[in-house]
């Protein structure tokens, strides 16, 4: 037989081997570069049936289609054999064990033997084995698998500056004369104010923000903020990165515009709040000044002073009294704090808390001392002194959001969880400033005035704290949940300071990353590369089967002078073959039994 004849004899071979090549290059290509199928979220579930069904089909197709031409080889080889073992007169010489041994062979090439013959045809079972596997190949790399898409994030945080048109944090000159808390005293005669009680700013919303501390767990978070929970390990981050009020997070809304529920987590880093600023004592005093009445209705004012524990922090109220009521069995209370002075002064001071009868043992519970767990009776008073130290409690922090579709946060049932591993970072333009040490320390305006002029009752710092509570608290320094307490309002109000109204990014060098989840062809991972193994060996067989089938066409030529004219020709099918394969066996068994 030519060349030529010889090559177009194997034309589909040669053709089933390409295609084998092909798509073992491309489950190859997307094994190594697992290529995007959208830029976020699965294909719908119709898209995702029809393309594994597609697949599924294709893949089916493809393997039999490369069994067959398989099967054919080893067919015609083993019809060459038992032609070239043919004598001129049709008989076959050896014993018919020889014989079995290629109808054996032939029934395992067409997948008719028997379980027992299988043993014999282990090479023949392992090569339909791994063209089978061929499809798990083709439709595992071609099945679309969610991953994590990671994309560069740029979140925005407040600056450091002031504004003169703001009015919530400023720094004034020795002229200033504005009697409104609080304000530090420097030694170069300015004044560092801060108007805790300006509308519009921060520290008028800490009786609002105390009812979000969370006081029940706070070792699985600190405190819920517009639907997120923050851990402990993210306190006082601004708001900036995590809100979802429209304008507020505008890098966070866009993600969420592009990505929706498909984004998982954001890193950003910003200031936190390592520890608690606050600490209190039990110390201090309450005492009673003169009264005096008012109108004829007889109505007093008694005048109350409280005290801190060193006695440098003091502040003096009238109570209004009945005529019949003695004030030692008086509910009251009467709070403060006292901004230090000197050098480095901003963010220090002193809060001074005191309660009057019940409201004595009341405040005893909210800083949990079993030594003012007593009887309240006419006369007794209870007294809280706490330093108040900002300057030293914030650090640059690595913080996550993560949103619904996460798997942090089980511990929750919020959608969102803001956290921190305590990684450390430094941001590209720093923030931590004066402007936070002071709105920290002022932070708790709101609550120690509440009810001033009334009674002094700081009804929401006593929701806060829970009567007689005992650990976890929020910070790792604090020691008792009044100052847990005071601390965490703080953190509420300083995330949402905003002096100067203008961004610098929350980002450090390394930058920061929004992770969303997408779809892509394969995994990404290496071992994956396992599933070319079916396909690799498959096409080894298959050119080693062309290889041999076109050695033996060449040589069949030999073959062609036998008397038998019809042995070893190419136009012999293969069914012919087998019936004779089979009168040879008849015709052996009749001469064995003669």
């Amino acid at each position: 037989m030519t060349f030529k004849n010889s090559l177009k004899r194997h034309i589909g071979d040669l053709f089933a081997l390409c295609g084998l090549v092909a798509v073992t290059a491309l489950i190859t290509s997307i094994i190594l570069t697992a290529p995007p199928l959208t830029k976020s979220g699965p294909p719908s579930a119709t898209d995702h049936t029809l393309l594994v069904l597609m697949v599924t089909v294709a893949g089916t197709i493809f393997s039999a289609l490369i069994a067959s031409r398989i099967r054919h080889l080893m067919l015609r080889l083993v019809d060459s054999t038992l032609q070239r073992s043919m004598t001129p007169l049709g008989s076959l010489p050896g014993a018919s064990a020889t014989l079995a041994r290629l109808d054996t062979k032939w029934r395992g090439i067409l997948a008719i033997d028997s379980i027992s013959e299988k043993s014999g045809n282990l090479p023949i079972v392992l090569i339909y084995v791994f063209c089978a596997l061929m499809t798990t190949s083709i439709v595992t790399t071609f099945t679309p698998v969610t991953y994590v898409r990671t994309l560069s994030y740029h979140p925005l945080i407040p600056d450091a500056n002031y504004d003169p048109e703001k009015t919530c944090v400023y720094m004034a000159n020795s002229s200033f004369a504005d009697p409104r808390a609080y304000s530090w005293s420097l030694p170069n005669g300015s004044h560092f104010f801060i108007p805790a009680n300006a509308g519009g700013c921060p520290t008028r919303f800490a009786e609002i923000l105390s009812g979000n501390i969370n006081s029940i767990s706070p070792d699985e978070y600190a405190y819920s903020d517009m639907g997120v929970a923050v851990e402990t390990g993210a306190i006082g981050a601004p708001v900036s990165i995590y809100s979802s009020q429209p304008n507020a997070s505008v890098a966070l809304e866009q993600l969420l515009q592009s990505h929706g529920t498909f984004l998982l987590n954001t890193t950003q880093c910003v200031p936190v709040m390592v520890k608690n600023p606050f600490q209190c004592r039990p110390g201090g005093a309450l005492q009673y000044g003169g009264h005096a009445t008012v109108g004829n209705a007889g109505v007093y004012y008694q005048e109350v002073t409280a005290l801190s524990s060193d006695g440098t922090c003091n502040v003096s109220s009238l109570f209004q009294l009945p005529t019949t009521e003695n004030v030692t069995s008086a509910n009251l209370m009467l709070n403060t704090f006292c901004p230090a002075s000197g050098n480095d002064s901003i963010g220090k001071g002193t809060t001074v808390l005191t309660g009057n009868f019940a409201y004595g043992y009341w405040l005893a519970s909210f800083a949990n001392d079993p030594n003012g767990n007593v009887s309240a009776t006419p006369g007794y008073t209870y007294a809280v002194t706490c330093t108040v130290d900002a300057s030293d409690v914030f650090s640059y922090r690595k913080v996550t959001l993560s949103l619904q579709s996460s798997n942090t946060g089980v511990n929750t049932s919020f959608a969102r969880t803001l956290s921190s591993s305590g990684e450390e970072c430094q941001p590209v333009q720093p923030t931590i400033s004066n402007i936070l040490f002071a709105t920290v320390a002022g932070a708790n305006w709101q609550l120690l005035s509440q009810n001033l002029g009334i009674d002094g009752l700081t009804d929401s710092l006593g929701q806060a704290t829970r009567n007689w509570r005992k650990p976890p608290y929020a910070f790792p320094n604090s020691r008792n949940p009044l100052e847990d307490s005071l601390g965490l309002v703080a953190a509420l109000v300083v995330s949402r300071v905003n002096n100067s109204g203008r961004y610098v990014p929350a980002e450090d060098s390394k930058g920061e990353y929004a992770y969303i989840q997408a779809t892509r062809l394969g995994t990404g991972k290496r071992e994956t590369l396992l599933l070319l193994i079916p396909l690799v060996t498959t096409a080894i067989v298959l050119l080693a089967l062309i290889i041999m089938s076109f050695r033996d066409g060449q040589g069949q030529s030999q073959s062609e002078s036998h008397p038998l004219g019809a042995v070893g020709k190419d136009s012999i099918p293969c069914t012919e073959s087998l019936q004779r394969l089979i009168g040879l066996v008849t015709a052996l068994e009749l001469e064995t039994r003669f």
